[in-house]
């Protein structure tokens, strides 16, 4: 082992975060990551380890990996708040990033960290009047994309994201998650997120967790947001945060609370934003769920008149 990872490891263990151990040593962001990824080769299991404050550190995970991505920090009595979007489609005609813009500035103005991502993050198939190759589109997304320090974006990858693997070998799993600190890939499947003793599932496709249980399945690709108790569990359909609507269906996002207690989701609220313009937002209506009655109260729908 060298000089730089026996240090880089011994700066993990004594839990250091990457900012002080990139300080430390000299070293930049990229080279940490390339050090770790040799630790990792080596046979060391680091992993990155996410908080509900935004903060991410890594650590030599010391237990058997259970395949659940956790939010370390997180009340165990109190408020967990989260984003939910979808369906960006960066990379195309279809794209808004001034909505994703917006999103991120809703999520600044309300103290938000966590957002969750149910996938087409970008088009996949390219369009030669917006993009000539994948890599640049990759490129476009990695460049305009928001960034906030302070913000983690989960992002379950969806049908348009695979396409790269389809077409040009590119796996934009891998491309992310070595790219930007910030946007965290989960993989192309069902993802689960644990949030106390609670777990929340995420994919891009219904199909894909209809099988699965968890406090809350989140889903994307329909580009029509509704609610609903699916197998008895209570499930999110996201509206897409795109300008490629469907069926009048208006894009938005959902702002999630879920009241806990003693580390146990009790309710959970979303509310139903959606995008005026580029950069009015409108909450037009809202769900409840009651984990401890399962009993879900119809409070507001979105009529057809206000769908724009």
């Amino acid at each position: 082992m060298t000089n730089i990872k026996e240090e880089i490891l011994r700066l993990i263990l004594e839990n250091e975060m990457p900012e002080t151990i990139i300080q430390e040593l000299g070293i930049t962001d990229e080279i940490l990551k390339k050090e770790i990824n040799i630790l990792k080769l080596e046979g060391h299991n680091i992993k990155r380890q996410f908080y509900y404050n935004g903060m991410q550190k890594y650590i030599l995970q010391k237990s058997v990996p259970d395949n659940i991505t956790h939010i370390v920090g997180v009340p165990k009595n109190g408020i967990f708040r989260a984003l939910a979007t979808s369906d960006y489609h960066i990379g195309s005609k279809k794209q808004n990033i001034q909505y994703i813009n917006r999103v991120y500035e809703f999520a600044n103005d309300n103290d938000i960290h966590i957002i969750f991502n149910c996938g087409d993050l970008v088009e996949g198939l390219l369009n030669s009047n917006f993009h000539h190759s994948h890599y640049d589109q990759i490129e476009y997304m990695l460049e305009n994309h928001p960034y906030d320090e302070k913000i983690i974006s989960f992002i379950a990858l969806g049908n348009h994201d695979a396409d790269l693997i389809r077409t040009e070998g590119l796996d934009l799993h891998t491309i992310i998650n070595q790219s930007r600190n910030d946007l965290v890939s989960l993989g192309y499947g069902p993802s689960k997120i644990g949030i106390n003793n609670n777990e929340i599932i995420m994919c891009h496709t219904s199909s894909q967790i209809k099988n699965e249980s968890a406090k809350l399945k989140i889903t994307g690709h329909g580009h029509r947001y509704h609610f609903d108790i699916d197998y008895g569990e209570p499930t999110l359909y996201l509206p897409t945060t795109s300008n490629n609507i469907y069926d009048n269906y208006p894009p938005g996002f959902i702002d999630m609370w879920f009241n806990i207690n003693d580390g146990i989701f009790t309710k959970g609220t979303f509310f139903l934003y959606i995008f005026q313009n580029r950069k009015t937002i409108v909450r037009v209506s809202y769900e409840k769920y009651n984990y401890e009655t399962s009993f879900s109260p119809k409070i507001k729908k979105l009529s057809k008149s206000n769908k724009k």
